[in-house]
């Protein structure tokens, strides 16, 4: 498990640099990257609602997902729905109302919830 944080935490780290540069698309990319993860570690809730904001930015910007992450990130949003159930929709739109600054306190807060259970769990080699 002790990967899957530190998988996370690059994640955040780059979303971080994005969202410095102000460069919305490579945000949300790296946010879909953060949410998909968050669906492995059973976090539907906050992945939930981080595509809903990537969804938003995607369509107010006219840039569609490259074609060749399609498949996965319709799979990543059918785990999340089925997960959710009919609290998806509501979640999801919530996401879409977002503004690049609130999402990114969130990732700030999660980036310090994900160092502290890095750092909790024990080294693991699998």
């Amino acid at each position: 498990m002790r990967h899957v944080f530190g998988v996370l935490r690059t994640q955040l780290a780059a979303s971080h640099f994005y969202a410095d540069l102000d460069d919305a698309l490579p945000v949300a990319d790296c946010i879909e990257d953060i949410a998909n993860t968050l669906t492995h570690l059973g976090d539907w809730q906050s992945a939930a609602q981080l595509l809903g904001y990537t969804d938003a930015v995607r369509l107010r910007t006219a840039s569609p997902m490259n074609v060749g992450l399609r498949a996965e990130y319709d799979g990543m949003v059918a785990r999340t729905r089925a997960a959710l159930g009919l609290r998806f929709a509501m979640l999801h739109a919530a996401g879409t109302r977002e503004t690049l600054p609130a999402v990114m306190r969130f990732l700030r807060r999660m980036s310090s919830l994900t160092h502290a259970r890095l750092h909790a769990q024990p080294y693991s080699r699998g």
